[in-house]
């Protein structure tokens, strides 16, 4: 187990439905390379419950917290306050639509001795039929 401290955190926007089991992997995730962990959700102004559950969730957690922007202030945003409020050593950020499987970290994490920056991609999309129309009309 590494004594280095990790901060995973989400941007969400509507994901009430995900939410809760993206902290849950998180969660799992973090046991998997350290001790010393928080999981932070960056809720970003959604206008579902996805607040309501989040703070549900690190009121059960103190792990677990949860920053809020009042509106919908875009990705960019919902990151920049992601990586502001981070207080471990390392930064692990992925989407709270549970597009990746967050437990990719243990591939990632061995490599931080060795590099500033490490990254992962998603090799395989694990969108619905409707975007992946989007996406290849927009490639095309």
């Amino acid at each position: 187990m590494s004594d280095r401290s990790l901060t995973i955190f989400f941007p969400c926007y509507n994901e009430e439905g995900n939410v809760e089991k993206a902290v849950a992997a998180a969660i799992e995730a973090a046991q998997l390379v350290t001790d010393d962990y928080e999981i932070v959700v960056v809720n970003d102004g959604s206008a579902d419950d996805t607040g309501r559950i989040a703070d549900h969730l690190a009121e059960q957690n103190e792990r677990v917290r949860v920053i809020h922007h009042s509106q919908n202030k875009g990705y960019g945003a919902a990151l920049r306050s992601g990586y502001h409020s981070a207080q471990k050593d390392a930064v692990f950020y992925t989407d709270g639509d549970l597009q990746f499987d967050v437990k990719e970290i243990t591939k990632l994490w061995p490599l931080l001795g060795e590099y500033d920056v490490v990254t992962g991609y998603r090799i395989k999309r694990m969108d619905n039929k409707f975007r992946t129309t989007i996406l290849k009309r927009r490639i095309v």
